[in-house]
C-alpha cells in the first residue's frame, strides 16, 4: 500500500466532495500605492476596504461579530489586532469604523503605513438570532442595508466606479481601484521563460 501510494498508483473511483467547505472570513489587503501618513489616508483604506469585504459578506449571506486589522510599516513591522462588533453586521461603514476604532486604541503609529488589510470574522449567517441591545438602532441598520444592497446592484449592472463614496475620490492615486477584483497574472505573461 506504501509503495502504491509512494508511486502515485490509485485504483479506487474518482468522487466529488458534495461538502462545501464553511467559509471561516472574509477579507482583502492591499500594499498602498505610497505609504499612509495621517488618519485621513488610514480612514480611506480602510473605507475602501470594507467596502469590498462588506460587498462579499452580503453576497455570501453573512454578518460579521468580529473585525480583525493587519498593519504593515514602511519598516515591514507587521501586526494585527481585532475587536467584536457591537451587533453582528455587513455594513462598510459599521466595519470601517470599528476598523478605524481598533487601530486607534491599539495601534501607536511610529512610521508610515505601508500596507492594510480588513477582515471580517466570526461570521454568522443573515438569519442567525442573536441578543438584542437596546441601545442600538436596528431600523436605521436595516435601512442602511438596503442602501448598500442598492449600490450592489448598481455596481454589477454599471460597473465599480458608477457609484463611490465622495471621501473615496479626494485622492483617487490611494483609493482609486476596486479592491474586490484582484488580478494575478500567470508569471509567463511577463517573461517568455518559465521559472526554474
Amino acid at each position: 500500500m506504501l509503495q502504491r501510494f509512494a508511486n502515485g498508483v490509485d485504483h479506487s473511483p474518482v468522487t466529488h466532495n458534495t461538502v462545501e467547505s464553511t467559509i471561516k472570513s472574509i477579507g482583502n489587503s492591499s500594499t498602498m500605492p505610497r505609504d499612509l501618513i495621517s488618519d485621513e489616508d488610514i480612514w480611506a483604506a480602510f473605507t475602501m476596504l470594507s467596502e469590498s469585504v462588506a460587498s462579499r459578506l452580503r453576497d455570501h449571506g453573512f454578518r460579521c461579530q468580529t473585525v480583525q486589522i493587519s498593519i504593515r510599516d514602511k519598516n515591514l513591522f507587521s501586526c494585527e489586532r481585532q475587536a467584536k462588533m457591537p451587533v453582528p453586521s455587513c455594513l462598510s461603514t459599521e466595519i470601517a469604523t470599528q476598523a478605524m476604532r481598533i487601530f486607534k486604541e491599539k495601534y501607536v503609529m511610529s512610521s508610515p503605513l505601508r500596507s492594510i488589510g480588513v477582515r471580517a470574522c466570526d461570521l454568522v449567517t443573515m438569519d442567525t438570532a442573536t441578543q438584542l441591545s437596546l441601545l442600538w438602532d436596528y431600523k436605521k441598520q436595516e435601512k442602511l442595508e438596503t442602501l448598500e444592497r442598492t449600490v450592489d446592484d448598481i455596481r454589477k449592472r454599471f460597473g465599480h466606479y458608477s457609484i463611490q463614496k465622495a471621501s473615496l475620490m479626494l485622492d483617487p492615486a490611494l483609493t482609486g481601484h476596486n479592491p474586490k477584483e484582484n488580478i494575478i497574472h500567470p508569471y509567463a505573461l511577463f517573461t517568455d521563460k518559465l521559472p526554474i
